[in-house]
């Protein structure tokens, strides 16, 4: 089988997990026989390069700002690559341009993993961030005046008005897929309420490595230094790192926090570190290959997930525990999925700094109970979570829509 791949970025250089998800899908594939050519519109420097794997770029393909007439010129390109290439099936990954979907689902088989919330907010936040509240609304007109009523998304008004037509005609594109597929149950439920039918809604983590770890490397970290509190993503509002370094200064026990990432809110954040005294305490070490992640999550008593958003499922959070390592998050979105409170880690209700703080001491005074909820997590990791189901999975998908879409010609 030769399956197109279609995402907004691709590459492990340390950025969001759909990204760093499509190479180890690729590979889990063409360890069992199967070709893939991979479409993106960005790419991190360091992409990996495997024989007999196609990758094209073609900026902004996967994007619903495009002007129109560049747009078609784009689209006919990959409808060209596609053919070319003799594509049997298509899998769209975070895509938000409804012409690609339109045209490439009535040349090829389908399969659309939501991976975002594209298809219930137009922000694809679906947050209120003056309150930091869930919004649970559907898209309609009231997505017009709560940017600037609750603050939920761009205020520009040409752009509202452009994110909510995209929302509504990719939300149309996707009641075509007879295959849907979500990370978590949080995502299942989100779009049963958006009036998706449950029969076509299939629900697989996309979880695609389990690194095979030494005792050594999974061992938790002794009392001989510091302890250290890890956190590891993109630097934005919505991920909430400002929540974790508000905890930080409510945090008793001595220790670093170290914080692996970039993105916009890295000022804002280095400055409430310099106004709450933190610089100490506190270190930024910027954007970290995928590949050198693994020391820091073998150095850390515990990771903290604190996004405020809901998010769709939160691979983080698996990736320490592939570590054996507690995780402290959020109670929102997907995150529950994966976080069993008290046995891997502890949920924390959303925006509640003090009881975040309270749960950092909590671990971090008891190394014993961290080690027992990162042992559970890796086990839990192991049973729950395993690749090789995710791949086949997705290749059951594949076939599922191959044979919907002879029986439909």
């Amino acid at each position: 089988m030769k399956i197109l791949h279609l995402n907004v970025s691709y590459g492990r250089g340390g950025g969001g997990g759909t990204e760093q998800c499509i190479p180890n899908l690729c590979s889990l594939l063409e360890a069992r026989g199967h070709e893939n050519l991979v479409i993106f519109s960005n790419a991190f420097s360091n992409f990996p390069i495997v024989p007999n794997r196609k990758v094209v770029q073609l900026e902004g393909i996967c994007s619903g700002n495009l002007p129109a007439a560049k747009n078609r010129v784009l689209v006919a390109e990959v409808l060209e690559i596609a053919q070319r290439e003799k594509i049997e099936v298509v899998h769209f990954h975070q895509t938000n341009n409804p012409l690609l979907v339109h045209t490439l689902t009535n040349f090829s088989p389908s399969v659309y993993f939501v991976h975002n919330h594209i298809l219930t907010c137009p922000s694809g936040q679906r947050l209120y961030k003056s309150s930091w509240e869930e919004c649970t609304l559907q898209p309609g007109w009231a997505c017009l005046v709560n940017p600037y009523l609750k603050n939920c998304g761009t205020r520009r008004p040409v752009k509202v008005g452009q994110q909510l037509q995209n929302c509504f005609q990719m939300r149309q594109e996707a009641r075509a897929f007879t295959e849907l597929l979500v990370d978590s149950e949080f995502m299942k439920q989100t779009l049963l309420q958006a009036g998706f039918p449950a029969n076509r809604l299939t629900v697989t983590a996309s979880v695609t490595e389990l690194p095979q770890l030494t005792e050594q490397e999974l061992a938790y970290p002794t009392s001989d230094t510091l302890p250290i509190v890890l956190y590891v993503g993109q630097l934005t509002e919505v991920k909430g790192v400002e929540f974790l370094i508000k905890a930080a200064r409510q945090v008793r026990t001595p220790c670093r926090f170290i914080i692996v990432g970039d993105g916009y809110a890295l000022p804002t954040a280095q400055k409430l570190v310099t106004k709450l005294d933190l610089a100490k305490r506190v270190e930024f070490k910027g954007w970290v290959l995928k590949e050198e992640l693994g020391q820091y999550y073998r150095q850390a008593s515990l990771l903290v997930v604190p996004s405020i958003y809901p998010e769709p499922f939160g691979l983080v959070g698996a990736e320490a525990m592939a570590y054996a390592r507690p995780v402290i998050a959020f109670r929102r979105g997907g995150i529950p999925d994966w976080l069993q409170h008290s046995k891997t880690g502890v949920l924390v209700e959303p925006a509640n700094i003090s009881e975040l703080a309270a749960q950092i001491d909590q671990i971090l005074t008891n190394p014993a109970l961290g080690e027992q909820m990162g042992k559970a997590g890796r086990a839990y990791l192991e049973e729950k979570f395993d690749p090789q189901v995710h791949c086949t999975t997705m290749l059951t998908a594949y076939k599922r829509a191959i044979q919907n879409f002879v029986s439909f010609q």
